[in-house]
């Protein structure tokens, strides 16, 4: 699980920088028409600029197993590429 926690980590930092990147691409754009960008929208704009580059990030994905009523209960974790 470590190992997991160390590549989600890297794969965060990776998507923050390219998350900067983009936002600072799409302010400039916005800037240039004179256009005031409401934060939802720079939001989307980032998202589908994110997307159309076919970026996708890992994610975490917890699998409970067990009666609830038993107070011990087995967690499995699985990372979702």
């Amino acid at each position: 699980m470590i190992i997991g926690g160390a590549e989600e980590e890297i794969q965060l930092t990776k998507i923050a920088e390219e998350v900067e990147k983009e936002t600072a691409i799409v302010k400039a754009e916005a800037d240039s028409k004179s256009e005031c960008l409401e934060e939802e929208s720079l939001w989307a704009r980032v998202t589908e600029r994110l997307q159309a580059k076919g970026v996708e990030t890992a994610q975490l994905c917890v699998d409970d197993i067990g009666d609830s009523q038993d107070s011990t209960e087995i967690s499995r974790a699985f990372l979702l590429l």
